[in-house]
């Protein structure tokens, strides 16, 4: 299985995974208004580490969170009507500054690269200017709730300037964390790379496309 698994990222490196080429991005991704879909994040009382703050294994979590959610509610949700699996081949992450419990975090992401059987995604994550326990008094107050933002999240474009304007008056401008991640598309059948990305794939992809 191992062995198999180490000939698909190999083919897949020489595909379209030179990692040259997939860190390229329009923008630096480190303001609100560099992503397409934003997703509220509830830390956990367990998040918290030692030092209290969220320690830094948990935002792998936050990241792969964001991105299925992306693609179970809006990147293609008819999964079963492809016959395509996706694996992780890469994972990085840029440690900015600290998130705690509790705090209602905002989670962000946008397309990088749409390559021949890869998806390159730029994500980040954004503290509250200020702590989510103070809006508890008042329902009203959900910065969230106000902007439209459910579980589901909320995908934007770049004449949402309302919204984003909204997200930057109630989170901090700079994020505590920037990601880089891929996934690579494989047959269900045989794990080899795609040929080709399936449309529904590629035009899910594309919503979020900057």
């Amino acid at each position: 299985m191992f062995s198999s698994l180490r000939q698909t990222l190999f083919k897949v490196k020489k595909c379209d995974l030179i990692w040259s080429r997939l860190s390229s991005s329009s923008s630096t991704g480190t303001a609100i208004s560099d992503y397409r879909f934003f997703l509220p994040i509830q830390t956990r009382a367990n998040d918290n580490d030692a030092y209290s703050h969220v320690n830094n294994t948990i935002y792998n979590l936050y990241v792969d969170t964001i991105i299925n959610n992306y693609i179970n509610w809006y990147g293609f949700p008819n999964q079963k009507e492809t016959n395509c699996k996706r694996l992780v081949a890469h994972a990085s992450f840029d440690y900015k500054s600290s998130a705690v419990y509790p705090e209602i975090l905002l989670g962000a992401l946008r397309v990088d690269r749409i390559g021949r059987s890869s998806v390159q995604y730029g994500s980040a994550v954004f503290t509250p200017k200020k702590q989510y326990l103070t809006y508890l008094g008042d329902a009203s107050q959900d910065p969230l709730m106000e902007i439209g933002i459910g579980v589901q999240g909320l995908i934007t474009n770049s004449d949402d300037s309302d919204v984003i304007m909204k997200l930057m008056m109630h989170y901090n401008p700079n994020p505590c964390l920037l990601s880089k991640y891929v996934h690579v598309f494989v047959d269900g059948a045989d794990g080899k790379p795609v040929q080709k990305l399936p449309t529904n794939i590629q035009t899910g992809m594309e919503k979020i496309s900057l």
